[in-house]
């Protein structure tokens, strides 16, 4: 029994040691626009630019979900359209 404690006390740090480590290794949109991976667009949104980066393609849907859903708010909250949120915010993202 205490074998089998041991082992998953050493799976459990070794699962915790990765994922420290995956996100260490996880591309952030900085340096996914400084590699020219990805590149802002008059739309408010992200495109990739070389769909080869699998970690860009991930990224870039993750944020524009988040992007999306954000615009979403601020039309409702300021009774406006989405659209004119999406294009204020390309317009401040696009500088």
């Amino acid at each position: 029994m205490k074998k089998i404690t041991n082992a998953i006390k050493h799976l459990a740090a070794a699962c915790v040691l990765l994922v420290i480590t995956s996100q260490a290794w996880a591309l952030n949109l900085q340096e996914a626009k400084s590699n020219g991976f990805v590149k802002e667009t008059a739309t408010g949104y992200l495109v990739v630019v070389d769909a080869r980066q699998k970690e860009a393609v991930s990224l870039v849907k993750d944020i524009n979900v988040k992007r999306k859903s954000r615009y979403k708010e601020i039309a409702n909250r300021n009774n406006i359209s989405v659209r004119s949120v999406e294009m204020q915010a390309a317009k401040k993202l696009m500088r």
